[in-house]
């Protein structure tokens, strides 16, 4: 299990003082609603942004009651993608708005990313509507655009990962 957590600082500033942050674990176990929760280790994984690559430490937890362990993802990683949520956010924004990719390289992940943006649309608009009203067109393009706009707003707000996570206990993009 992962849960989100919001940080303030970029992939290079988390990664220089990961040795040093104080990581707050989350007060109950998502699995059993137990309240002893420790740290159990770190593991690395990749994430790819719009400049370079990057091996980042992502905090493990477990939980002393159900045995469990999970990670404390920082919100500008996606749980089961590589790819970092700016680098997703821009792709979307590129193929929703401006329609053809011409570079070969991006062609296969851009139809991923807008495959399982579509995919998500459902509980994407169930999210919006529960942080307020929101009036969708009819066709399915403009109201992937609105959907769309609507989010990568709550995203420059930095709230899109945490809150989406918060309020539907699932992964933004997740399958």
């Amino acid at each position: 299990m992962q849960i989100i957590l919001h940080f303030t600082s970029g992939v290079n500033a988390y990664i220089q003082t990961f040795k040093h942050l104080d990581i707050q674990l989350p007060k109950r176990c998502p699995c059993c609603g137990g309240t002893k929760l420790y740290k159990w280790g770190k593991y690395y994984r990749f994430l790819v942004d719009e400049e370079r690559e990057h091996c980042i430490p992502i905090q493990r937890f477990r939980c002393a009651k159900c045995c469990k362990s999970g990670s404390c993802l920082p919100d500008f990683c996606l749980s089961n993608i590589q790819y970092s949520t700016n680098f997703v956010m821009k792709l979307l924004e590129y193929i929703l708005l401006y329609g053809k990719v011409y570079q070969q390289e991006l062609r296969t992940r851009i139809r991923f990313f807008k495959r399982r943006f579509f995919q998500n649309m459902n509980a994407f608009i169930s999210f919006l509507r529960e942080l307020g009203s929101i009036r969708l067109p009819n066709t399915p393009k403009e109201k992937a655009i609105k959907v769309f706009g609507r989010l990568s707003s709550l995203h420059r707000e930095k709230r899109l990962l945490t809150s989406f996570f918060h309020q539907t206990s699932k992964h933004f993009m997740a399958k």
